[in-house]
Formats: structure tokens, C-alpha cells, sequence
């Protein structure tokens, strides 16, 4: 990668204008040359052949933030159902938990699959299939009848679900560049972190008016729902012309050249290893809060609610550069990695404070580094969403067990995990840094 293309990535400031470059690399690695514009634009990779908009409709923003959500929902909202599907079905606790692994590797996996799809096929015809696989596989769920079967049909479930979570961010990848690209990724952000806010707290209410099948169906309505959108408010994104023209099978050799990237690489590293800090908390959370400190169900509830509201509000916190917001998210975890290492001394208000400040840090870094990881990969958005959102699966995957490795509510292992993530991160963004320097 020449270093034009690396200086064009840094030259975004946030708010402000750049001048776009004469020449981009296509997929195939012909350079398209352009006539140089009379006046700057926000954007140095902007393309006319695309539908640009200045501002996501309010519906469509919301159809696509659910969508974005589809792991929280489709997990936090059956959460409470767990001892009822053990007692339901005759299945061990092992079991049951199994069925939230499944829907963790169905969603990963899923989008691997299914975002070079989308960028063979265009986004609308794979998300609808997603979103139809979806409704079926949760009334399947529904009417499961041995624990083998719900297993299954939540790994279903998941793939169909995993079309919302990838094809959501391709499509805002699609429709905007540069700064519009951060601030809609932030905006896609906001809208999906209502959902672990929202779900466990409409999941507990399911259970005590129905059954955990009554979950299931619920979350059928939700995906019939959000068909319903998809097909009544949005638009094909990605035109029969900029579509990849190979057949299915080279489609995912997206995966290759994306691996060579080392931009992409590196700047997903940093944005899964902020994630992963994230993980690691809403893993060890229950445990530290309600069994070590004594914290009520009730209590826990309004802790996990206002750490998502710090995501949120994390979105919108950008600096001039975008490392320059990198790097401020990954201070902020960092302050909040000592302050729950000094809980040990100074018990539960060190603790909360460590975990809001990793809940802001992420929700600082998440819209910046999604948006800088697809910003040279509009022609295979798909595959690039796809490989993002994997890898925090993965990390998610990686992470659960170790944090209570030294017993659930010690903060040992937890303050060892989340210390090696940020190290990576660190180590990550000075790559990045160290890139744009050699650019200019």
C-alpha cells in the first residue's frame, strides 16, 4: 500500500475538510483516476457512484441500529429464562448454557458468511433471507422439544440474526464517508446500545407474564418487525456496478486481501482489544457487583443500565483526529483498569468508577475505529464488517472464561485479561501512529 493511500486515511479531521486524492485502488488494483474537484470535500475517498447522504434518515437509522443489536437482543432478552428451559426441557445447567454459546458461534460465524454475500449480491436480498431465517428459526426455538433441538435452532437463529449485524454497517459504510461515516457509525451505535439496556429488563417482564418460549416468540415479532422495515424503508445501497463481479467462491477472497491490509489489521486489533476490556466487564460484573460486594439483582440492574448510558454518551465524545480519539478511549480504559485493581483497597466506589470509565472508553473508540477499519474498503464493506464484527466474537469467546479464572469474584483475573488488552491496544494505535507519521 503506497503511502498516499496512508496519508489519505489521516488527512480526515474531524468537523473539518480534506483534499481528496487524484487516484483511489480498486479491488482488482487498477487505479481509477479522477479529475481533482475545485473545492475540498469532507471526504477523501468519496465516490459519486454512490448514494452519499449528508444525514441517515431518523426510521432508517432506527431499522438499522436494531438490526446492529441483534446479538444483545437475541441473548440479554432470553437470559431469564435460563432456569425455566432447564426445568422445561429436563436439561443440565450445562446444557442450557450451551444454547448461548451456540448463539454466540452462530452470530460469528454467520457473518463471515454472509458479508461477502452481501457484496456479491448487493445488502437488501441477503439481509431480507437473514432477517426471514431469523423469524423461522426463533418459532422453532419456541416450540423446541428436547434441549438438542433448541440447540439447533438457536444456532439458526443466530446465522439469520448475524445478516442484521453485519449488512447494517455496510450499508452506513455505503451512504457515507469520512466524518459523515464516524458520526453515522455513532449514531448507529447509540441507537444499538439501548439494547442492553432495554433487553434484560423487557426479558424479565416476559418471564413473568409467560415462558421462555413466549421469549422466542417475542423475538419472532421483533424480526417480523424489522422485516417489515427493512423491506418498507430501505433502498438496495450498493448498486449492480460496484458489486463484486466474481462468482460466490472468490467473493471471499475478500478475507485475503483484507488480511494484507495491515491498516485494516491493525486498526481492528485496536478496536476488538477495547471491546474486549468491554466483554470482560459485562462478564465479571454480576459476579464482582452482586456476590463480592452484595449488590441486589434490582441494584446490579440500574449499575448495568448506567454504564450502557455512558456508552452511549461515549459515542459522542470525538476529539480533532481520529487517533487522537483512538488514543483518548484507550486512556480511559487504562485509568479505569487501575481504579478496579485499586477497589481491592478501596472497595465498591473504585470499583464502579473502573467499570464506567471502560464502558465511556468504549463507547469513545467504538463509532471511530469501525468508521477508520472500513474507510478504504468501500467495494468490500461486506467482507470488512463481516471480519470486525467476528473478531469481537471471538475476543467475547476468549474472554468469559478467563476473567474468573482466580474464582468469580476475585478481580485477579479480570484485572490480568483487561491489562493485557489494553497493552495490545496501546501497542496497536502506536502502529497507527507511527504509520501516519512515515505519511507525512
Amino acid at each position: 500500500m503506497g503511502r498516499g493511500g496512508v496519508n489519505e486515511r489521516f488527512s480526515t479531521r474531524l468537523g473539518g475538510a480534506s483534499i481528496p486524492p487524484t487516484g483511489t485502488r480498486a479491488a482488482t488494483g487498477r487505479t481509477l483516476q479522477r479529475q481533482a474537484p475545485a473545492v475540498s470535500r469532507p471526504c477523501a475517498h468519496a465516490d459519486t457512484s454512490l448514494p452519499q447522504v449528508r444525514r441517515l434518515p431518523a426510521r432508517v437509522l432506527a431499522v438499522l441500529g436494531t438490526l446492529a443489536a441483534f446479538g444483545p437482543l437475541s441473548t440479554d432478552l432470553y437470559l431469564p429464562g435460563l432456569p425455566g428451559v432447564a426445568a422445561d426441557l429436563n436439561a443440565s445447567s450445562m446444557a442450557t448454557q450451551g444454547t448461548l454459546t451456540t448463539s454466540v458461534i452462530g452470530l460469528g460465524l454467520g457473518q463471515l458468511f454472509v458479508g461477502p454475500l452481501s457484496d456479491r449480491f448487493g445488502r437488501r436480498t441477503p439481509l431480507i433471507a437473514g432477517l426471514v431465517t431469523f423469524v423461522v428459526f426463533s418459532i422453532g426455538c419456541a416450540v423446541a422439544p428436547n434441549v438438542g433441538v433448541l440447540l439447533a435452532m438457536r444456532f439458526g437463529q443466530a446465522l439469520g440474526g448475524a445478516a442484521g449485524l453485519v449488512i447494517a454497517r455496510a450499508m452506513v459504510r455505503d451512504l457515507a464517508d469520512g466524518d459523515r461515516l464516524i458520526r453515522a457509525m455513532a449514531m448507529l451505535m447509540l441507537v444499538s446500545s439501548l439494547a442492553p439496556i432495554l433487553a434484560p429488563l423487557l426479558g424479565g417482564q416476559l418471564i413473568s407474564v409467560t415462558s421462555w418460549r413466549g421469549v422466542f416468540v417475542a423475538l419472532a415479532v421483533i424480526g417480523a418487525l424489522l422485516l417489515a422495515g427493512t423491506v418498507a424503508f430501505t433502498s438496495e445501497t450498493l448498486p449492480p456496478e460496484r458489486r463484486s463481479q466474481s462468482g460466490v467462491r472468490r467473493a471471499f477472497d475478500s478475507y485475503a486481501v483484507l488480511a494484507r491490509d495491515r491498516h485494516f489489521v491493525t486498526t481492528v486489533a485496536t478496536f476488538v482489544s477495547t471491546f474486549g476490556t468491554l466483554f470482560a466487564y459485562i462478564a465479571a460484573s454480576p459476579f464482582l457487583l452482586q456476590v463480592k460486594y452484595g449488590l441486589s439483582a434490582q441494584m446490579f440492574s440500574v449499575v448495568f443500565s448506567v454504564n450502557a448510558l455512558l456508552v452511549m454518551a461515549g459515542t459522542r465524545t470525538r476529539l480533532r483526529t481520529p487517533l487522537g480519539t483512538m488514543r483518548l478511549a484507550i486512556a480511559l480504559q487504562t485509568l479505569g483498569i487501575i481504579a478496579v485493581g485499586a477497589s481491592v483497597y478501596a472497595h465498591l466506589g473504585a470499583l464502579l468508577v473502573g467499570f464506567a470509565l471502560i464502558c465511556f472508553g468504549w463507547g469513545v473508540m467504538g463509532p471511530t475505529a469501525a468508521a477508520l477499519a472500513l474507510a478504504d474498503h468501500r467495494d468490500r464493506a461486506g467482507a470488512a464488517a463481516a471480519l470486525q464484527g467476528a473478531s469481537q466474537f471471538a475476543v467475547a469467546g476468549l474472554v468469559g472464561p478467563l476473567v474468573g479464572a482466580t474464582g468469580p469474584d476475585s478481580v485477579t483475573a479480570f484485572v490480568v485479561v483487561v491489562a493485557v488488552l489494553t497493552i495490545g491496544a496501546w501497542v496497536s494505535v502506536s502502529f497507527l501512529r507511527r504509520e501516519k507519521r512515515r505519511s507525512t
